[in-house]
């Protein structure tokens, strides 16, 4: 089972070339932010940002877990980098990578992890 945590509607590939809509669940992952001044270089300033987890969706994640604990929970790259061990990213088709959102496709059965 999949869960969209994201507020997006996304179009899903299935191995076979199938397409199916997976709606938004309801809940949206968060994170904070935090940047760092690196350096600044003619004028230009660079910054290091970090992710940190957000308790409101720590909490969701944990009812999202105890409803569906075999669940694949598809989230933003900023989600799966921050919840590693619950959270995957979207791997885009390569003929739509470059598309306007509207057009993206997704593979429903590839993610990018970042928890190993």
């Amino acid at each position: 089972m999949l869960i969209n945590a994201t507020p997006h509607y996304l179009v899903m590939t299935n191995e076979d070339g199938t397409e199916f809509t997976l709606p938004p669940s309801g809940y949206t992952l968060k994170a904070e932010t935090a940047t760092v001044l690196l350096r600044e270089q003619d004028g230009i300033q660079f910054f290091a940002t970090s992710f940190s987890k957000d308790a409101h969706t720590v909490r969701d994640l944990i009812t999202i877990r105890d409803q569906y604990p075999d669940a694949v929970i598809v989230g933003s790259i900023v989600a799966a980098q921050t919840y590693p061990e619950d959270v995957v990213a979207l791997m885009t088709t390569p003929e739509t990578c470059r598309a306007e959102p509207s057009r993206k496709r997704y593979y429903a059965y590839r993610f990018t992890t970042y928890g190993g």
